[in-house]
């Protein structure tokens, strides 16, 4: 990721990843939870994203309830628009 934003692996750890518990994070909820969105929502990292970022939202825990979905979906555009798609077609 460091390639597409145009900076040197030690920057982009320097300045893009903190560590929470043990764990090595390039966002969270107090740390950048935009992530890499632009102003449009889209992806600035899109061909270097991490798994995580490839899976989503194809996450166990995001389906496991409908209360778990719609959490979501409040922190998700993208997916709020796939879901609205999805309840039109019913």
């Amino acid at each position: 990721m460091a390639d597409a934003l145009g900076i040197s692996v030690t920057e982009f750890l320097d300045t893009m990843v903190v560590r929470v518990n043990g764990w090595e994070m390039i966002s969270t909820p107090n740390h950048r939870p935009l992530c890499f969105l632009d102003e449009a929502n889209r992806c600035t990292v899109y061909n270097e994203r991490p798994l995580a970022c490839r899976t989503y939202p194809n996450w166990p825990e995001i389906w496991e309830s409908d209360e778990a979905l719609k959490n979501e979906v409040t922190r998700c555009p993208g997916l709020a628009a796939a879901v609205r798609q999805v309840e039109a077609l019913k």
